[in-house]
């Protein structure tokens, strides 16, 4: 098979469907339990050969420069660990905020992965390609794969929901605050944790085939961002009463969405009043290295489910 000299890849969004954190763990991160979904929101990634050097050209919204950049670290990681070359040029559009609990950095990260392997023809098993993700941050290893998973340990361990995926459509805003992770996660008190029984529940409705409803959906940050950050607060006080349905903070925030089967009505609704909002559907695929043509077409398409089980 003939390396493709260009690859054209999308970096999925997520929204956590319920996040708990059960405690601090010894090694300072926390112990999370979280039922996660990719979602149809975006970032476009196109990577090619260069002459000499590392090109990033950025546009959408902007990302961090350095050692800071996710896209670059995952370049470097791959370099250092596999011996390929770092000579590439790479167009990045964003369209995922960051600061908003939607992974963005993280699914371009594992996107980057995903190309460069299609770029260069990997023969590579999924415990290095793993092990390449989680040294790169705890949100990595789930892009990897996509769809519908239950999150543990400090994120990095991705259950992918077996059997078919439900299908559903929600409405996803956000203020223009940014609430940056780490501080959310200082915020949290001994009355946020807990021994992760609604993901535990989630999963086992899902398991059954039954589709997430609204009322199940938890997220343990919402009192700490929401008393530190009270635009969040009232965000997510207009879309549940637009809804008719609890709406739910996405990670550490400042994204709140709502599931909905009046997805685009909800969203013109709500950019009315001044908000950043996009009509979505789940991305119900797993996503590894499977490379299709590089005609502009999606380079990752869907594998089969039983493929992606492993951690």
């Amino acid at each position: 098979m003939t390396s493709p000299r260009q690859v054209h890849i999308r970096a999925y969004a997520k929204v956590n469907l319920t996040l708990e954190v059960l405690h601090k763990r010894p090694d300072r991160y926390h112990e999370l339990r979280s039922v996660v979904q990719t979602v149809s929101l975006a970032d476009e990634i196109t990577v090619q050969p260069n002459t000499p050097g590392t090109m990033l050209r950025v546009s959408g919204y902007p990302v961090p420069g350095g050692d800071d950049n996710l896209v670059m670290a995952a370049i470097r990681q791959v370099a250092s660990r596999l011996g390929v070359s770092r000579d590439l040029e790479l167009a990045l559009r964003k369209v995922i905020p960051s600061g908003r609990g939607l992974g963005g950095g993280s699914s371009d990260a594992a996107a980057t992965l995903r190309a460069l392997g299609c770029l260069h023809n990997w023969q590579i098993d999924r415990e290095t390609l793993n092990s390449i993700a989680a040294e790169l941050g705890s949100d990595v290893p789930l892009f990897l794969k996509g769809g519908t998973m239950l999150i543990s340990g400090r994120g990095e361990t991705v259950q992918c929901l077996p059997g078919p995926e439900p299908g559903f459509s929600l409405v996803l805003a956000w203020p223009e605050v940014s609430v940056p992770t780490e501080v959310a996660y200082g915020l949290l008190q001994a009355e946020d944790f807990s021994q992760g029984e609604a993901s535990a529940q989630l999963w086992e409705a899902l398991q059954r085939g039954e589709k997430p409803r609204a009322e199940g959906l938890v997220n343990c940050f919402e009192r700490a961002v929401f008393a530190q950050w009270p635009e969040v607060r009232t965000l997510h006080e207009r879309l549940s009463e637009l809804a008719g349905v609890p709406a739910r903070m996405t990670g550490s925030g400042s994204g709140v969405f709502a599931l909905t089967d009046q997805a685009e009505a909800l969203a013109q609704a709500i950019r009315a009043e001044g908000y950043e909002a996009h009509a979505l559907r789940s991305v119900p695929c797993a996503q590894e290295l499977s490379c299709a043509n590089s005609d502009g077409s999606d380079a990752a398409v869907c594998t089969r489910r039983e493929e992606s089980q492993d951690g």
